[in-house]
């Protein structure tokens, strides 16, 4: 009977050029892409013994009785290593997915192959697997069905770890990794009966194959546009790093205003400026060192290769953002904001690194010129901070413990309080309130501001329906709404839903803005705002006349109340013009039929020069601080003489 060996010859050629592929890209050292750079190296090297010793067979007297026995145990090793490499390659996508520690469950795998991995050494003493006679003929032992048995074994596995966690797996990346069983099991079948056909380097490849095509193809690490690492290679490549304490230091380079580039010489031009500055950074340092990890926004990792000249690259690359940039025959200047962290002595870890250096990014820009900002002690204090305020936000929204005061607003005609403006409390683990402007932005930057404004409207919904059932005359709760909030395209019928879900008025609601909030994205906000308007809620001006006071905002958008912000209220006290000015625009947006809120009223002074103005409503210390929603319940629907009694 004869050998059929072309499979596996055609196998060794679909394996080098894989290697080839998968080794030009600079693959990022994960454990799993270490693992598939050895399930090539074992299939490869499977393919090399299983062909010898097809040879050694074919002839046999010259081999000798210990060569056989030696190369065809070998060959049943690494062929069932294969198998196994697969079932750790998968375990070790998974972990890299779901942030698994992959340890254990990679031992627990190995176990099995580690018995079979003694059945086959001990094999020529024990002859439970094979055997060999002086002739050089083969003769399979008892337990030689676990040859396949251990193939069978891990397909089972593999099946199993796919299903455990098909959750934390998209559905295409599924069915692609439920490939490699399938075809493991198909090839070990057909192995099993045609022994003489040699197939098990074309399992290998075949499955090999698919994943390098779907899963480790050079496209996800790399940037189309540029051709460098992208923000996947980046953050790997810093995870695998940081996990190894290696030491390096990290460049972060942020364009300045690049979007006035493209605006200006449109976005082919702005295309062929990032390829010109990505070339440069490559000239300089290393393409493979070199990412492109958003928009306009560039990463160098100086490892260990580099660190000396580390320092002479970081100030010839901020020396030439100092520089203009050619596109075509126009010259443009194009600065940068530089950030530069060394590790480990910065960071505990990889999400930590990256807020340092966005941190010292944004330093670096508002410094208004193109020079390294350095990950120094105060940056690295900020940066853990935030952390530590956002374990703070997450476990407070988890567990309800946020707390809602109530500033009583005074109105002035009618000397009562009716409406109120409800305020954020959060306090640490020591019970101590957190500054407002610390958690706030925190908490839009990291989008906890969403869930957080629909607790709020819920909770306040629940206060004013109190309230009502207690005969206390309320008009109005304020909340205040940020950016974040309204750019969610759902937020008009979810805040619907949580007012009429209560029982409440929309009418009863009012929405206090920024005019910051209105210049990021005026066309959507303004839409929002309009759209929640005609429902019935009210909308406030909150904080005119700091930042971008535009009264085209007050008169195109349905506002109810404009609220003067505390610093021009204090700065009447001493400037004559500012003390003409609030005079006039109360008496304008009066005209307007605006209710005029004075807000910071905290002396005798500051209340009579609101009144003497013409306010509306006042809001300050003078009256009423922020308090509990027992102790508002004591001055909401009452006068100033009611509470003083």
């Amino acid at each position: 009977m004869n050998w059929h060996f072309e499979a596996e010859l055609a196998s060794a050629v679909f394996l080098i050029t894989i290697w080839i592929y998968s080794h030009e890209k600079n693959m990022v050292l994960t454990l799993k892409n270490r693992i598939f750079k050895g399930c090539i190296a074992m299939g490869f090297l499977s393919v090399v013994i299983n062909l010898f010793s097809m040879m050694l067979i074919l002839n046999k007297p010259q081999a000798g009785t210990f060569i056989l026995l030696s190369v065809r145990s070998l060959h049943f090793i690494l062929v069932s290593l294969n198998t196994a490499l697969i079932e750790f390659y998968i375990l070790a996508f998974v972990c890299e997915e779901t942030g698994e520690n992959p340890r254990k469950p990679l031992m627990w795998s190995l176990t099995p192959y580690a018995a079979f991995f003694f059945l086959v050494i001990s094999n020529p003493m024990t002859g439970v697997l094979f055997t060999v006679d002086s002739a050089g003929n083969f003769t399979n032992g008892p337990l030689f069905l676990l040859v396949y048995g251990i193939h069978y074994f891990y397909c089972v596995v593999i099946f199993i770890t796919i299903f455990k966690w098909k959750k934390s797996i998209p559905p295409d990346t599924k069915r692609v990794l439920l490939a490699f069983p399938a075809l493991s099991l198909l090839f070990t079948v057909v192995q099993q009966m045609l022994p003489r056909v040699l197939l098990s380097g074309t399992a290998s490849a075949s499955i090999l194959l698919i994943a390098y095509l779907y899963l480790q193809n050079k496209r996800i690490y790399e940037d189309r546009l540029t051709g460098l690492p992208n923000r996947e290679a980046y953050i790997k490549t810093l995870q695998v790093l940081m996990d190894k304490k290696s030491k390096i230091i990290v460049m972060s380079i942020s364009l300045n205003d690049f979007k006035f580039i493209n605006d200006k010489f449109g976005q082919v031009n702005g295309d062929v400026l990032l390829k010109t500055i990505a070339n440069f950074l490559g000239e300089t340092v290393s393409l493979t060192s070199v990412y492109r990890y958003g928009g306009d926004k560039f990463a160098i990792i100086f490892d260990k290769q580099r660190l000396e000249t580390a320092g002479d690259d970081i100030c010839k690359i901020a020396d030439r953002f100092n520089l203009p940039w050619k596109i075509q025959n126009c010259t443009c200047h194009l600065g940068a904001g530089i950030g530069v962290a060394y590790c480990p002595e910065t960071a505990n870890n990889m999400q930590e690194l990256v807020s340092m250096l966005e941190s010292a990014v944004e330093k670096a820009k508002k410094s208004g010129i193109t020079q390294p900002v350095f990950c120094d002690r105060e940056t690295i204090g900020l940066v853990r901070r935030k952390h530590f305020i956002k374990d703070i936000l997450s476990d407070a929204l988890e567990n309800d413990t946020f707390g809602i005061y109530y500033q009583p607003l005074y109105s002035i005609k009618h000397n009562r309080f009716f409406e109120a403006e409800a305020l954020l409390r959060l306090a640490d683990e020591n019970g101590k309130f957190l500054s407002p402007e610390e958690f706030i932005p925190i908490a839009e930057e990291t989008g906890l501001i969403v869930d957080i404004g629909y607790m709020v409207v819920d909770k306040v919904c629940k206060y004013i329906r109190t309230l009502l059932q207690s005969g206390i005359e309320i008009s109005t709760i304020s909340i205040n709404l940020s950016v974040v909030q309204l750019m969610k395209s759902d937020i008009v019928p979810r805040l619907l839903q949580i007012i009429h879900g209560n029982g409440i008025s929309p009418s009863r609601i009012v929405f206090e803005i920024t005019e910051s909030i209105l210049v990021s994205n005026y066309g959507m906000v303004a839409e929002k705002i309009k759209e929640l308007s005609e429902s019935g809620i009210r909308f406030a001006l909150d904080d005119f006349g700091t930042g971008y006071s535009n009264l085209s905002h007050v008169i195109d958008l349905p506002f109810h109340m404009i609220k003067f912000d505390k610093s021009l209220i204090w700065d009447s006290m001493t400037n004559q013009k500012c003390y003409i000015l609030i005079c006039d625009l109360t008496k304008t947006f009066k005209n307007m039929n605006f209710l005029v809120i004075a807000e910071g009223v905290e002396t005798l002074e500051h209340d009579t020069f609101v009144q003497l103005c013409g306010c509306d409503r006042i809001q300050g210390y003078r009256y009423a601080r922020p308090m509990t929603a027992s102790k508002a319940n004591g001055y909401l629907g009452r006068s100033l003489s009611e509470i003083q009694e």
